[in-house]
């Protein structure tokens, strides 16, 4: 499986799967950035906290869907990002969300080690170029 077929499969696991798939897929020292204008952003580590970011997403909003918008790009390096969208419903405000977002992942010995936010792919790009230095 090369770099791109892994993340796609990674992917795949993460939104089909939810939390079953977690121990596959993230790696025990993975680290979770959320975008900075999330309310009450943090960052997440390991298994658990993806389980516990989901968790709170599920908690906030009703109808909550992610859905792929485009291919996974390689960003060189281990380093991948794809086009999401994220839709759902604030559950005590009722206020309908949006989001286009890239998911800027890095795949190390086969599992999800870290998973940031952003809102372009020129951002994600800039996100994996500074995780690299």
């Amino acid at each position: 499986m090369d770099g791109i077929e892994q993340a796609d499969w990674l992917w795949e696991q993460y939104v089909t799967r939810g939390g079953e798939a977690f121990a596959d897929v993230f790696d025990e020292c993975a680290v979770i950035e959320e975008w900075d204008e999330a309310p009450g952003a943090q960052t997440w580590h390991g298994p658990e906290g993806a389980r516990a970011l989901l968790d709170r997403w599920a908690a906030d909003l009703d109808e909550f869907h992610f859905e792929r918008t485009g291919e996974t790009v390689d960003l060189g390096g281990g380093y991948f990002t794809l086009p999401v969208r994220a839709t759902g419903r604030g559950r005590s405000s009722g206020v309908e969300i949006d989001w286009r977002l890239w998911l800027v992942n890095h795949v190390r010995e086969g599992r999800l080690d870290w998973i940031a936010y952003t809102e372009s792919l020129e951002e994600a790009r800039e996100k994996a170029d500074a995780r690299r230095r």
